[in-house]
């Protein structure tokens, strides 16, 4: 795998939650500090995307926060690659608590030549599970500038590639790795997923 960094995106307002998400925990553990566990020995460099300093205090995890606040995940990205020692960035969103890295090395193999490449599991893309290049910062600031934020936007103007995984989380055993925290019940769901 290409040396990449992988950024946890946990600076969202969780508004449909209720409370911030990303410090909810589960068994003793934010979905964060669980993600950063998993993930520090496969990339070369973890970092999170936070509404605030020193939100987690993890032990040798930078956080940043947005040069242009109130502007979504595209604004977390964009302070990310800014930040980022690597060309190629891998983004999670702080909601997924099955986060699979044997699917994130799979679309990042498949990523070759592209700005982006996001997957798609039956119909629905997941554009915070992917690998963003550093290529895109010029489109980025231009979008962030005009004050568009729509991921799908930025997808759609770059040379992106939507990677279809239907068949690979079926085969792989990872049905779950894209199921996200957006309400209270889905916390309830997920207790009885575990």
């Amino acid at each position: 795998m290409e040396k990449t960094t992988l950024v946890i995106l946990a600076g969202g307002k969780s508004s449909r939650f209720g409370r911030d998400k990303s410090l909810e925990k589960i068994d003793g553990k934010s979905i964060v500090e669980r993600t950063v566990e998993k993930a520090s020995p496969v990339f070369d460099e973890v970092l999170i995307s936070s509404n605030r300093a020193a939100k987690f205090a993890l032990p040798g995890v930078p956080e940043l926060t947005d040069t242009y606040i109130g502007m979504g995940p595209l604004g977390g990205i964009h302070a990310a690659m800014l930040a980022a020692k690597n060309d190629a960035v891998f983004f999670a969103a702080c909601d997924m608590p099955f986060f699979s890295v044997e699917l994130a090395k799979y679309i990042i193999e498949n990523s070759a030549g592209t700005d982006a490449c996001v997957p798609r599991a039956g119909e629905k893309t997941e554009p915070l599970f992917g690998v963003y290049r550093k290529a895109l910062l010029p489109l980025i600031v231009r979008m962030l500038e005009e004050g568009d934020r729509s991921l799908h936007h930025l997808l759609s103007r770059a040379e992106a590639k939507i990677l279809d995984c239907t068949d690979w989380v079926r085969e792989h055993g990872e049905t779950n790795a894209f199921f996200n925290m957006n309400y209270q019940a889905d916390l309830e769901a997920l207790k009885k997923l575990r």
